[in-house]
């Protein structure tokens, strides 16, 4: 065993006053946020630095923002705080370097440079733009037509989102009392967890494309790092591919988001959403009203047109009908004329063809072949052919002019 030894605490102070004389002042370190978390107004960071070459992490420390800083950093960065300071955002970070000899090395965050954190977000968004520029996806979506009318609508965005309230209340209480079907899809609309939940309601509602018009992405406003968790590969790519044209009301009125760029339609704000399928379904219905006015005008006009030429048929008609009652009339008063005498002579014609007639029945009647000899032989009161026949024993009648003989069959021959 070594005669010379040290104590941890003793250690641990040497590497303090190391520390101390080396790291005076506050300096600007580049990292990743691994985790961040507050408590009692403090913020507690994990943070890391990867491989250039793979995801492997080559540094790791820990950090602090204690209350004043944090809620100082807050003001500063405004509506961007909340979006730089989480997990998986590259950050320029001014610090103090502390050493303490029980809890170990910690940095103390004293400022945060958004430029730089915007300038890398920038970098991410021109690569994955093009990426899609080389996939050919970036039109894609636009490509895909919204229908004549649009009411069956899949809306995500996130359900404690006041642009969701707003979207709802100006789409049922718009003036014109369209109907819409609104779906409300629940997904995180800020942070690590929006490409996730947003790209799952993505497949939940494609699997269901049939029963919807298109797809809406909706949320409030938010800076400009609030912004970056729409520029996103994975999610641009369902959006070019999706079979239903998407629109998008992310809520920045300036910057436009990959999100936006690849979809079919992209607004500003919810409000502007509603509005936009308000005045589009406004569209149609009066080109609907307008083929409706120029078919009753069309009609109108037919009307007028048969109207006329129908004034000038019944004049037509008129003269027509006087001459041929004319014609009419003088051919029945020739018909009147001529009736009688010919009506006549038919009855004549009809009295002789009748009186020949009854010559030649008289000559064809049974009587007339009785009287020339000729008899009539009678069975079952039938006249005997093939299909009433008599068999042996069977009585017939022959009857004569005059008489009716009854023999019995003992005999036949065919």
């Amino acid at each position: 065993m070594s005669s010379t030894s040290l104590r941890l605490y003793q250690l641990n102070e040497y590497i303090r006053r190391v520390i101390a004389l080396n790291f005076t002042d506050s300096i600007w370190i580049n990292c990743e946020i691994a985790s961040f978390r507050e408590s009692r107004g403090h913020a507690y960071l994990e943070l890391i630095e990867k491989s250039d070459f793979d995801d492997e992490i080559i540094a790791q420390a820990s950090a602090v923002i204690w209350r004043t800083q944090l809620n100082n950093l807050y003001k500063k960065l405004g509506s961007d705080g909340q979006s730089v300071l989480q997990s998986g955002k590259e950050v320029l970070i001014k610090v103090k370097v502390d050493y303490n000899a029980k809890y170990g090395l910690k940095l103390i965050i004293e400022d945060i440079d958004l430029s730089f954190t915007i300038g890398k977000l920038a970098l991410k968004r021109q690569a994955i733009l093009e990426e899609l520029s080389k996939l050919n996806l970036i039109d894609k979506n636009k490509s895909v037509f919204l229908p004549k009318v649009i009411q069956r609508l899949a809306v995500i965005s996130s359900p404690t989102a006041a642009g969701w309230f707003d979207f709802q209340n100006h789409m049922v209480q718009n003036q014109y009392s369209y109907f819409f079907k609104l779906d409300f899809y629940p997904s995180a609309m800020q942070g690590n967890q929006v490409e996730i939940e947003l790209c799952d309601q993505l497949k939940q509602i494609i699997k269901k494309s049939h029963q919807y018009d298109c797809i809406l992405i909706i949320r409030g406003g938010g800076g400009k790092v609030d912004l970056s968790d729409f520029d996103n590969l994975k999610i641009a790519t369902m959006i070019a591919n999706s079979p239903l044209p998407v629109l998008t009301g992310i809520g920045h009125e300036i910057d436009e988001s990959v999100t936006d760029i690849v979809a079919n339609t992209s607004l500003k704000t919810p409000t502007a959403v509603a509005d936009f399928i308000i005045s589009y379904n406004l569209s149609f219905e009066n080109e609907v009203m307008q083929m409706g006015w120029a078919v009753s005008e069309a009609v109108r006009r037919n009307i007028i047109i048969q109207e006329e030429k129908l004034s000038v048929s019944i004049q037509k008609l008129n003269w027509l009908s006087s001459s041929t009652l004319g014609r009419f009339k003088a051919s029945l008063d020739s018909i009147r004329k001529d009736l009688p005498l010919f009506i006549l002579q038919k009855i004549r014609r009809q009295g002789i063809e009748l009186e020949g007639i009854n010559k030649l029945l008289t000559q064809l009647s049974p009587e007339a072949h009785l009287k020339r000899g000729y008899t009539i032989t009678l069975f079952n009161g039938k006249a005997i052919n093939d299909t009433n026949f008599p068999t042996i024993g069977d009585e017939i009648i022959t009857q004569t002019l005059n008489a009716r003989l009854l023999s019995t069959i003992d005999k036949t021959e065919r």
